[in-house]
């Protein structure tokens, strides 16, 4: 059967289509530095909000004109005593910059020692607290969080944390806090008492039609299961959702058959240079790339997807890809926290059965698809053409 043809919209040049793509990615010049607290009396008190060793006082003391930490415009501190205690041993009560206290990214709650103090008593030990901005905004009776309350700490507190972080107009952050919280909030990262680390940019990537090549998978299955049918030509497709294009060949019925079909999203085809691309950033030590993706369906059909899409990761990038740092899969995107996330479809943060999700903390790459090139949703992005 020969390709369908369809009355095209006339379209621009690519040069001048594309004139946004001339702009680069780029992630906003903001520096996060994490500084995990000294070592503290948790081991030997088990008491709640334990407070700094002699080692832990010396080893905060020890990150004093740090270069890490110059030039700090703005310094973000847990509740949590081990956490104030560190930054006074560094900053001192009067830092000499904007001094935020915030309960967002308090330690997850692992036992009785990850319990905070109440505000009075906190002022009984801090009494300089007050002129530290946060300070009224913390509630007056227990703000920490609770066994059955941060039980997805990973899901909830960490992507808030990290969209309001981004969202301050500061340029050089120091954030002291815990090793639990800033595991999940680095992609992995294991810091000491003590220790501290730039916070590496987060990319998030796209699987299909990024990663992935959906649409040669899908053009070889479709016409492979209908010879006679009609089919489009990937310039042609319209929409991101085959059986939503205008030109009604790819009906729901026969198009989902396809996508659901064993072993589809497992033996997708690499797209050109992705592999390398993805390699290349891991290299660079200041980038965390993470691969974020949405399974197709709904329960038995989209675990199924989630299970292959893990197949064709393991294969293709190695098996260290499927932690829960580098492995992402979910409905809602806006949920991830990211600078960065390269996708092609138009508008990531909806889907066309729901309402929009919360706003994302990362900013949208388009990678470009003939699908995309004339879609309004893409206006104003920065574009990736290819890898």
């Amino acid at each position: 059967m020969r390709p369908f043809s369809c009355c095209c919209r006339r379209r621009r040049g690519r040069e001048q289509k594309h004139q946004q793509a001339q702009n680069a990615p780029r992630i906003r010049g903001q520096r996060v530095v994490l500084v995990h607290h000294g070592e503290d009396e948790r081991q030997s008190s088990g008491f709640p909000d334990p407070q700094l060793t002699t080692l832990g006082l010396e080893q905060a003391r020890a990150l004093r004109g740090n270069p890490l930490l110059e030039g700090c415009d703005l310094l973000v501190v847990s509740p949590l005593r081990r956490a104030v205690e560190t930054a006074v041993a560094i900053f001192g009560e009067k830092p000499g910059c904007r001094a935020m206290l915030t309960a967002l990214h308090t330690e997850r709650w692992s036992g009785t020692c990850d319990e905070g103090q109440p505000k009075p008593e906190l002022l009984k030990q801090f009494p300089f607290l007050t002129e530290w901005d946060g300070w009224a905004a913390l509630p007056d009776g227990a703000w920490w969080p609770t066994a059955s309350s941060d039980a997805s700490f990973r899901e909830m507190r960490v992507p808030a944390f990290h969209k309001w972080l981004r969202a301050q107009p500061e340029r050089r952050i120091v954030v002291v806090g815990h090793g639990g919280f800033f595991e999940a909030l680095s992609g992995g990262r294991q810091l000491q008492g003590g220790e501290a680390c730039e916070l590496p940019r987060t990319v998030l990537v796209d699987m299909d039609g990024v990663l992935c090549d959906f649409e040669a998978q899908f053009l070889r299955r479709w016409r492979d299961a209908h010879p006679e049918a009609a089919w489009l030509p990937e310039a042609q497709r319209r929409t991101h959702y085959v059986d939503k294009d205008p030109s009604g060949v790819y009906d729901t019925e026969r198009s989902h058959a396809i996508i659901t079909s064993p072993g589809f999203y497992e033996t997708m085809p690499p797209m050109e240079g992705a592999i390398e691309a993805l390699s290349q950033m891991e290299a660079t030590g200041s980038i965390r790339t993470c691969i974020c993706t949405a399974p197709f369906g709904t329960s038995e059909v989209a675990a199924r997807c989630e299970a292959e899409k893990r197949v064709w990761v393991e294969a293709n990038l190695g098996k260290e890809w499927l932690t829960p740092w580098k492995f992402v899969c979910v409905k809602d995107k806006t949920a991830v926290p990211g600078d960065l996330l390269i996708d092609d479809k138009p508008e990531p943060s909806t889907h066309w059965r729901h309402e929009a999700a919360e706003s994302p903390s990362w900013k949208h790459v388009v990678f470009t698809q003939p699908f995309n090139v004339e879609d309004t949703a893409c206006e104003g992005k920065p574009r990736l053409d290819r890898w």
